[in-house]
């Protein structure tokens, strides 16, 4: 037992004690980290450029409500092709679901057995 509380002591207090003060330090001074600070603010200047650039779009355009997609979807329209298929598949019955013994215990319809296919 004196061995952990000496581990702790030794070692595991003064490393959290350590992160502790870092993280205080970062966001009470963030100017002292100018390489934390520029990612941070490229960051955020690619998303206002973004919006930025939306809000020209919308302005040119004149839409200002959710963009619709209906333009886009006719002009693929013809190229859309639907394929159905349907094929019936027999399979062998097991022969214990034609004995008579397991049909009481069996109490599978014929007809959903096939249609499982």
């Amino acid at each position: 037992m004196q061995q952990s509380q000496n581990w702790l002591t030794v070692y595991l207090i003064p490393v959290l004690l350590g992160l502790i003060i870092a993280l205080l330090i970062i966001l009470i001074k963030p100017v002292w980290f100018p390489q934390l600070n520029t990612a941070s603010s490229t960051h955020a200047n690619t998303q206002q450029a973004q919006l930025q650039s939306q809000r020209q779009a919308q302005a040119q355009t004149g839409i200002t409500g959710p963009v619709s997609y209906s333009q886009a979807v006719t002009k693929a329209a013809p190229a859309v092709v639907n394929i159905f298929t349907q094929r019936l598949v027999q399979q062998q019955q097991h022969p214990l679901l034609n004995s008579p013994f397991y049909a009481d215990f069996l109490t599978i319809n014929q007809a959903s057995v096939c249609n499982l296919a």
